[in-house]
């Protein structure tokens, strides 16, 4: 078994020709990233040991490895005389109904933002990317995952009702592939049916999740 040094906050690695475990203490709804010089590689395990990311000899800005709660995030560093910088874990953003843009470097990062909602709304979160990529769309709640959406091109997307209020943690993933992903994050009133036999019209081929209607 490997020593692992643990870290609470943004570090710096660099060595003559080793590597080096480290394990990175990350709150809920934080995010990290990491920039390496060329004579580097590094891999990234969840605290279950899953590998996230594997950044092979070249320099490059890993963004970013985000969590949905208390945990730890596992480094496997590995310097020849370049160095490897970590940063200190950053609280992700509480978004507003908008649509947004960010870069991902590389398979297996992601990022993400809350959304603050009330019981008796319903959002709707669309994601699209670059033609060679894949994305997933996950929603946390308390720590739990909620919903996730897997429809096999973009827009891929996710629909939820809001059954208790507070914060809710979305998180873009690359499952494949780099570049610029974008999401659009709409809220509105839960559907009111008001005669039993209305039909509900709404298109929801490619959404997953809880849908609600009053």
């Amino acid at each position: 078994y490997a020593s692992v040094e643990l870290k609470t906050e943004g570090f710096v690695y660099i060595s003559d020709g080793e590597t080096k475990w480290f394990a990175l203490k990350m709150p809920e709804g934080t995010t990290t990233s990491v920039i390496k010089e060329y004579q580097t590689r590094v891999e990234i395990y969840d605290e279950d040991m899953n590998l996230l990311v594997t950044a092979e000899y070249g320099p490059m800005d890993i963004r970013n490895i985000t969590v949905h709660k208390d945990t730890y995030v596992v480094f496997k560093l590995y310097s020849s005389n370049n160095y490897i910088l970590v940063l200190t874990p950053s609280k992700v953003p509480i978004a507003t109904p908008g649509t947004y843009m960010q870069n991902i470097t590389i398979t297996g990062a992601d990022y993400g933002f809350y959304v603050n909602v009330n019981v008796g709304e319903q959002v709707k979160l669309t994601l699209s990317g670059p033609s060679d990529t894949s994305a997933n769309i996950y929603v946390y709640y308390q720590g739990k995952l909620l919903a996730e959406s897997k429809f096999p091109s973009y827009p891929d997307r996710v629909v939820f009702a809001v059954v208790s209020p507070g914060l809710y943690f979305v998180k873009v993933r690359s499952i494949s592939g780099s570049g610029t992903f974008t999401v659009t994050y709409t809220k509105e009133a839960v559907p009111i049916l008001l005669e039993p036999a209305t039909e509900i019209s709404e298109e929801l081929e490619g959404y997953t999740g809880i849908m609600g209607y009053k």
